[in-house]
């Protein structure tokens, strides 16, 4: 895990898993294991580092993309079980999570669609200022969650059944939708996208940084 304590990472596992917390491991710390397991990784042989610092793996076992995406399940599970159901009552919040402090991939018209959804109580939310607690509570607690293309929208899988996620991408990120269509499907989750008009003039995504997008008049009316 990052050297951070109370990284994104190390607070999933406190919440989630507190059996495992006392086993994370940061950047900087010395370990030894009989097995590691490394996602979407396939070299047979593995070495980092120098000396007596040097990671050495051999017969490195790797797991493809298709089945981590099928362990999302128990993953969800698990969260819900951590976190409690809600009852129709109280899964009654519309969330647009906000990319406003993000680098890229932003809606640029954000406060906007804010306007336009208001009358529905719908508020927006910087999960970087909540805890992974507070984003789990947050998202359960929602009957729409609604965000451009990002991992921010992975909390669209803390969602209880019943719920409606809404994405918004651009045609950069058109192949990465099934990656959040995954966690709804196994999540009982409706899952709707809109194909947004494109804010920017990069022609070719570079580095995972494509353009910002912008939501026309006809989409915030719809």
């Amino acid at each position: 895990c990052r050297d951070v304590p109370d990284s994104f990472q190390n607070q999933l596992i406190e919440v989630l898993y507190p059996e495992l917390a006392e086993k994370v491991v940061l950047n900087d710390t010395a370990f030894r294991a009989e097995h590691l397991t490394f996602v979407n990784v396939w070299p047979r042989h593995f070495e980092h580092g120098e000396g007596d610092q040097a990671l050495r793996v051999n017969g490195m076992r790797g797991v493809s993309r298709r089945a981590y995406r099928s362990s999302t399940l128990p993953f969800f599970q698990r969260a819900e079980q951590m976190i409690g159901t809600r009852t129709p009552e109280e899964q009654s919040q519309v969330v647009i999570i906000s990319r406003k402090l993000a680098p890229g991939r932003k809606v640029s018209n954000e406060d906007e669609l804010a306007e336009a959804l208001a009358p529905y109580g719908a508020r927006q939310v910087a999960m970087e200022h909540l805890s992974v607690r507070e984003q789990l509570d947050l998202s359960a607690s929602a009957c729409v969650l609604i965000g451009a293309h990002g991992a921010g929208m992975t909390n669209a899988g803390f969602c209880q059944s019943g719920a409606t996620c809404l994405e918004l991408t651009g045609r950069h990120y058109l192949q990465r939708a099934p990656d959040f269509a995954t966690f709804a499907m196994v999540r009982d989750i409706e899952y709707q996208f809109i194909v947004a008009d494109e804010d920017g003039d990069i022609t070719h995504m570079r580095g995972n940084r494509g353009n910002d997008i912008h939501l026309g008049r006809p989409a915030l009316d719809h």
